[in-house]
């Protein structure tokens, strides 16, 4: 996303916000939260010779960070946030004559969440859906000089979760999917990978608990 996109982003919370103030109670506030992520790289190859795999191996990985919601309204609020990410997904090139080659793909690197989130008190359920987009940024950039990747790319979240009223305080517990878009892929010098990639999309699955 351009940064222009986001500047009319911020834009709209601010005029949101300035409508709003003055129906809803004070329940902004800082939190904390923490969860188990799951990576998936969706791929685009260039026709493969016979004998010739590339593939993508996923492994599990962890989150935490801060966030600080604003309440809108009754029902609606706004909540950013910063994330540390730690997330192991491998990039696999196999010839049937025994060559492989793997590198490693964001082993590490922080996210900066805006959210908005919609729920339903009705009942008691404390029902949560929530959309927005999140920037993503590596923090150990040029770790690996043969497989050159963006520095940072922007996803789209959607997520439900459910809240939990402990005193004066809340438990969250939530579900989001995040959909990349935008390449992540730029170059390799290694031949069997930049001759075949097109593109690389980092999707992610994430349980995160918040708390605030």
């Amino acid at each position: 996303m351009k940064p222009v996109n986001y500047l009319f982003v911020f834009f709209l919370f601010l005029v949101c916000t300035r409508q709003m103030h003055s129906q809803v109670p004070r329940t902004d506030g800082f939190g904390v939260n923490a969860g188990a992520i799951y990576g998936h790289v969706r791929m685009q190859l260039a026709s493969l010779n016979q004998g010739t795999q590339i593939r993508v191996r996923s492994h599990g990985g962890f989150t935490f960070g801060a966030i600080y919601h604003k309440q809108l309204s009754q029902r609606v609020r706004v909540r950013p946030g910063i994330q540390f990410v730690a997330l192991k997904s491998v990039l696999i090139y196999e010839h049937s004559d025994g060559d492989l080659v793997s590198r490693e793909l964001f082993p590490a690197y922080l996210e900066i969440p805006l959210h908005f989130l919609f729920t339903n008190k009705e009942f008691g359920n404390n029902i949560t859906a929530l959309f927005g987009v999140k920037l993503s940024k590596s923090i150990l950039w040029h770790a690996d000089d043969e497989l050159i990747l963006r520095d940072s790319f922007t996803s789209a979240d959607f997520g439900l979760g459910k809240e939990f009223t402990l005193g004066k305080t809340r438990l969250s517990p939530e579900l989001i999917l995040s959909l990349g878009v935008e390449n992540i892929f730029r170059y390799s010098t290694i031949a069997a990978f930049n001759d075949n990639i097109e593109s690389l999309y980092l999707n992610q699955l994430t349980l995160k608990v918040h708390w605030y």
